[in-house]
């Protein structure tokens, strides 16, 4: 009489390939292996190992991968692994701030006010800093809403600055920004050339009716500026804004996307120059037209990105950032 399905042997008291005597009984082997977020296999020996889902690791699938970290999820929610990088071209990247990474700041006792913000690129050991203005020191934290943290800037004074080394001729700048409903033109980020009023970049926002306008500033030769595109953002949503500058011939041209397309223009503005003093949340050149608001994150590639990448860091930090809005 043959053996009950998982059984085997003269007495029918050994437990088939595939099964694993567990309390008293043999049982498929993989009905008994946890795997968490991947699936159980079987190796010719008879043991069971897992083979984990994109972004998970471990014997039991049970932690997030490298070049991954625990998503930030909403209550009732399933926990994931989210990309750590924003894309392939990671490696090109000259400048990286990170507001949720708590390993990139130093902060003051009170535990918000910023000292220091430190890029997440490696080997960049320089820092943002208010320049010694304990007064002009934005906050660093999260919000009733959102479990990630975010750079606060009040309005007033407080702004971030460093000098950042590009040496390029194109460059890809990503910008998660959330500024508040004010009349008043706010800085988000600008780029003075050490030594002179040269702008490199400014990118502001105004508010024109209940949306947000991102206006990218070209310098004109003198130090003028004129507009190059703007780009609508309902002031109740943080906003991916991201500006795209390459050569053509000897003319640069600018991309600003808009939100489902890029506007293209033609401008006099220059590279950035070798020393760039980048200044976040106020405007560099005279210190006025404050952010208030919050950065999420900022990326500066020394390269000007191809569309297929520029998609993957928008998506990147659109499922970073943008499921958890709030005002906070």
């Amino acid at each position: 009489m043959p053996c009950p399905e998982g059984y085997e042997g003269e007495a029918c008291d050994q437990c088939s390939f595939g099964f694993v005597m567990h309390k008293g009984a043999c049982v498929l082997a993989c009905d008994v292996k946890d795997c968490g977020n991947g699936i159980c296999s079987l190796a010719e020996d008879n043991t069971t190992y897992c083979t984990c889902d994109v972004g998970w690791a471990g014997a039991a699938c049970d932690g997030c991968a490298p070049g991954y970290r625990p998503k930030v999820v909403m209550i009732g929610q399933e926990s994931a692994c989210e990309l750590d990088e924003p894309s392939e071209s990671a490696k090109n990247l000259a400048l990286w701030l990170d507001a949720d990474r708590e390993d990139s700041f130093q902060v003051a006792p009170d535990g918000e006010s910023v000292l220091r913000w430190y890029s997440r690129v490696k080997e960049d050991t320089t820092y943002f800093s208010s320049g010694g203005q304990a007064s002009a020191r934005p906050l660093r934290k999260g919000s009733e809403v959102s479990a990630r943290k975010w750079v606060y800037f009040d309005g007033v004074n407080d702004h971030l600055q460093r000098v950042v080394d590009l040496k390029t001729a194109g460059y890809s700048l990503f910008v998660v920004v959330q500024a508040s409903a004010t009349d008043q033109v706010q800085t988000v980020l600008s780029g003075v050339k050490v030594g002179t009023i040269l702008h490199g970049l400014q990118l502001q926002a105004t508010n024109l009716g209940k949306d947000l306008f991102f206006r990218h500033k070209l310098p004109a030769n003198g130090g003028a500026s004129d507009d190059v595109t703007l780009a609508n953002y309902p002031t109740s949503t943080a906003a991916v804004v991201e500006v795209h500058r390459g050569v053509l011939g000897n003319q640069p041209v600018y991309q600003v996307y808009n939100g489902s397309t890029y506007v293209s223009s033609a401008g006099t503005a220059p590279a950035f120059p070798e020393e760039l003093m980048l200044h976040l949340g106020i405007r560099g050149d005279s210190d006025t037209f404050p952010l208030e608001g919050r950065i999420g994150e900022v990326l500066i590639f020394s390269t000007t990105l191809p569309l297929d990448e520029r998609a993957k860091v928008r998506d990147y930090l659109k499922s970073k950032w943008m499921p958890l809005q709030g005002r906070g």
